[in-house]
């Protein structure tokens, strides 16, 4: 990994830097107060934000107004290559195609900011809280974002490569309309990432693709929508498996109240006790109808009973062995979402 503080640092002649600029940033920052800075950018739309290399570590920078490129008024370009930004307050700023190469961002409060085609490239935004921040199609090529926190973000479309690092990142789930941490579109294989924080971003872009789904197929869904219940959008293996006994319980029961929907070694009715109809009804599950109980052939109950368990058995041993291969190919267990950690912690 390259150590920031190695950088070799350009002259000031050569580097896009405005002290006027520097300045006055500080002067607001140290008053906690951004409208000087805000009304001199919104009257000076075309100028240039020329900040290389400024020392910015552990300013109060809320709100900044740097840029809004493409959009309304704006066109002067954002340099903030290599600014030294760590530990900087900078909840709700604008960095929309700002360029931010090598810059350094640790532990940086960017909440809520906007990195939309901000450059990133090799920038260090370890230990960072970009909670709720939108760095959709942003360039992060190289960048390092250890244990950054990303609840509630988006890095949809977002240029990565084999230098960028998402590594221990503290992900949310992505549960109906509360919004988790969004990774559509990222090429994930090619990056550097922990398998628990893998297998989460998988999570979410599972749930969220198969969501917009059921907006698009009303009737479907209600076939479709139980299966990933289940199976936990594929993340979890015990809500299968319980699910399974479950059902096979439950199946026991009704062959044990109603035998005569059943046969039993071609006897109808031939059920001894509620501990033989449980052995028939996993039987019949797990191998998939041949067992030992048969459908009462003068009986419809009985024979849509059968049909209906071979059928769940089907699907249910189907999304068990998907499950287990994807446990033997993950590389490790998956993650806890920071939200879920954050309970535990509390409970403690």
């Amino acid at each position: 990994m390259t150590d920031p503080n190695s950088q070799v640092e350009k002259p000031k002649d050569q580097q896009h830097f405005s002290q006027e600029q520097y300045d006055m940033l500080k002067r607001c920052s140290e008053k906690k107060d951004m409208t000087e800075w805000n009304q001199w950018r919104n009257n000076n739309p075309a100028q240039d934000v020329l900040l290389e290399g400024a020392d910015l570590i552990e300013c109060w920078l809320r709100g900044v107004l740097l840029n809004t490129r493409g959009s309304s008024h704006f066109s002067g370009e954002v340099h903030l290559e290599g600014a030294k930004l760590s530990h900087a307050h900078l909840t709700d700023a604008n960095f929309e195609c700002s360029r931010m190469e090598s810059a350094q961002l640790y532990a940086a409060d960017l909440t809520r900011g906007r990195f939309w085609l901000a450059h990133l490239e090799e920038a260090f935004l370890n230990d960072s809280c970009l909670e709720e921040a939108q760095l959709n199609s942003s360039y992060l090529k190289g960048a390092i974002l250890y244990h950054a926190r990303v609840k509630g973000a988006r890095f949809s479309a977002a240029i990565v490569n084999s230098g960028t690092s998402f590594w221990g990142l503290k992900v949310n789930r992505h549960n109906g309309n509360r919004k988790g941490t969004n990774f559509i579109g990222v090429g994930l294989e090619n990056v550097r990432i922990d398998p628990g924080t893998k297998q989460l971003l998988e999570y979410n872009i599972r749930r969220m693709n198969w969501e917009d789904w059921y907006k698009e197929h009303f009737w479907l869904k209600w076939l479709v929508k139980p299966f990933w219940w289940i199976s936990d959008y594929g993340l979890r293996t015990w809500r299968t498996i319980v699910t399974f006994f479950l059902l096979a319980f439950l199946f026991a029961l009704i062959y044990w109240l109603w035998p005569n929907c059943v046969m039993v070694n071609r006897e109808v009715g031939d059920v001894r006790g509620l501990w033989q109809a449980l052995y028939f009804s996993v039987v019949t599950m797990t191998t998939l109808g041949f067992g030992d109980i048969a459908a009462n052939p003068d009986s419809w109950a009985g024979q849509t009973l059968l049909m209906v368990q071979v059928i769940l058995g089907y699907v249910l041993l189907g999304a068990l062995v998907t499950r287990f291969a994807v446990l033997f190919t993950a590389g490790g267990p998956a993650g806890k979402f920071a939200d879920e950690k954050e309970k535990e912690d509390t409970k403690k």
